[in-house]
């Protein structure tokens, strides 16, 4: 049934890379709102 999605058996098709893309994009957004929280607190913090 997956020998559409997978040409080689057991390899790596298509639906796995736009899964594993999708899932770096969305740890990397994570990650940049998560940095841009922390500088905007350091830059409010009084001195």
């Amino acid at each position: 049934k997956a020998g559409w999605i997978t040409p080689v058996p057991g390899g790596v098709g298509p639906v796995t890379v736009s899964c594993l893309m999708r899932n770096t994009i969305s740890a990397a957004q994570k990650l940049k709102s998560y940095y841009e929280s922390q500088f905007q607190n350091s830059i409010d913090a009084p001195f």
